[in-house]
């Protein structure tokens, strides 16, 4: 991919320039606004190639990522600019499970992105841009995580590195057995299950069963038992004829009562 600006005037490394979150702060658009135009081109033409929706690598998207990202770019000064692919990593906490199906919380590098344009693909270009990011990066291929890879990239580490039989995860991410060499895992499936069933049964008897709790009896409720004739009226209690109310009533109605 041509690039109309001499990239030589800016990165310092050829034929591959590492560009991490700190170095591209620095390359602003509006200090090097090729250099951003040109990250830009090569995601949408990996995106085009791959038939992708939409580009898994452009300038506001590593800018943007909570994760540290780090890209490579492979690039020639012959007269005239050009760039011949690229390579993007990320440092990402990753939950993943072995062949035994043993649980590892790790934070590997990952592969996101990794693309060589079509007329220098089979050159040896993608090979150079992956030794360049293991050494500087002081990484071996089974020491990654791919994401989403294609046929493609599986056979590129299966031809270069001799990588076969990936363990895909959950994630969508792949690893290799050897990724796992060394590692202790957090527990096997078997002991999640014992652990939760360990959990639940040291629980006291009386936290598994409801509190046996006494219906509150409402007054309203009470009231319209009595108009429906659910519960009987309770008794009526006359006063008696030396009380003060007996003797108001004699007094004021003729010993009759007008309540009763």
């Amino acid at each position: 991919m041509d690039v109309a600006f001499d990239l030589s005037k800016v990165f310092e490394n050829s034929p591959v320039e590492r560009l991490d979150q700190t170095r591209l702060k620095w390359i602003t658009p509006r200090k090097n606004l090729e250099i951003v135009r040109a990250i830009d081109r090569c995601g949408e033409a990996a995106a085009k190639f791959q038939k992708l929706r939409k580009p898994l690598t452009s300038y506001d998207r590593i800018m943007d990522s909570p994760d540290p990202n780090i890209l490579y770019l492979y690039w020639q000064q012959n007269g005239n600019t050009k760039i011949l692919g690229y390579l993007k990593i990320v440092k990402r906490k990753l939950y993943l499970r072995n062949q035994e199906e043993k649980q590892f919380i790790l934070e590997p590098f990952c592969v996101l992105d990794f693309f060589v344009f079509p007329e220098f693909q089979n050159t040896g270009v993608g090979k150079q841009i992956f030794d360049y990011m293991l050494e500087k990066e002081e990484l071996n291929p089974s020491q990654l995580a791919y994401d989403k890879p294609n046929e493609a990239l599986l056979s590129f580490l299966e031809k270069n590195y001799g990588l076969k039989g990936p363990i895909w995860q959950a994630t969508s991410f792949a690893v290799f057995p050897e990724f796992f060499e060394g590692k202790v895992p957090e527990y096997s499936e078997e002991e999640l299950n014992t652990r939760v069933g360990s959990r639940r049964s040291s629980r006291p008897v009386e936290s598994l069963v409801s509190s046996p709790r006494v219906p509150i009896r409402h007054t309203q409720d009470l009231a319209g038992d009595i108009i429906h004739g659910r519960t009987p009226e309770p008794p009526r209690l006359e006063p008696g004829p030396e009380t003060p109310r007996g003797r108001k009533n004699t007094r004021d109605f003729g010993h009759s009562n007008i309540f009763g």
